[in-house]
């Protein structure tokens, strides 16, 4: 399941997929196990894939084209759904996806949890990351959490219960 730590609301993770198309789902599905940003899941590839590790192909930066390993058993399960599901053309492994925020809001309002970006699925990679223990590099990209002194600005992220 997911839940947002910026709501009380609890909706699943099937119930958010099923609002997508497959496609859509299985890039947010990728975006969550691997932190990659929006950009980057334009640019993935099917080859890009191994049972340990995934090439994220960032371009912002020269740190952004990377190495995710692949160590939780939900990043495995959200990589199997992802690629069950993406029905990118050849190698390139999503459709493309014009209007991202918009049907990411709508999905989100359906399964009445608060909308979510593409940032708050990046960011939700770091969170299950730390939540369980984990070092999350600062080349992942993704945001460290607002400083202790409660002056940071408060991210939206959706947590993993299950699948």
């Amino acid at each position: 399941r997911l839940v947002s730590d910026w709501s009380s609301d609890v909706c699943s993770s099937d119930l958010l997929l099923a609002e997508l198309t497959a496609d859509r789902g299985a890039r947010v599905a990728f975006a969550i196990a691997t932190g990659a940003n929006l950009r980057e899941t334009d640019r993935a590839l099917r080859s890009d894939i191994a049972d340990d590790r995934v090439h994220l192909r960032g371009t912002k930066r020269a740190s952004r084209d990377r190495i995710v390993p692949i160590v939780r058993p939900w990043q495995r399960d959200l990589l199997a759904f992802a690629m069950t599901h993406a029905q990118g053309a050849g190698d390139l492994l999503f459709t493309p996806w014009v209007k991202m925020v918009r049907d990411l809001a709508l999905a989100c309002r359906r399964c009445d949890i608060e909308r979510c970006s593409s940032n708050d699925l990046r960011r939700t990679f770091a969170t299950w990351m730390r939540l369980e223990g984990l070092p999350v590099p600062r080349r992942t990209g993704a945001r460290r959490s607002p400083p202790s002194s409660g002056r940071g600005v408060e991210t939206k992220r959706l947590h993993f219960v299950g699948v």
